[in-house]
């Protein structure tokens, strides 16, 4: 589910793809956050980036 929300997807967008609610993907996408330390979207998908490139 990061994958999306890195790609620039928004929650509702995400949920439509995966066929959850908005509220189903902002938990996830929360905790996500929270592991790296990361404060919103670009910080995730900058510390995704980093990894991959690894």
């Amino acid at each position: 589910m990061v994958q999306p929300a890195v790609d620039g997807l928004t929650n509702p967008e995400i949920g439509k793809r995966l066929f959850m609610s908005r509220s189903t993907v902002k938990t996830p996408l929360a905790h996500a956050c929270a592991k790296p330390g990361v404060a919103n979207r670009t910080e995730l998908a900058k510390s995704v980036a980093s990894t991959v490139s690894e």
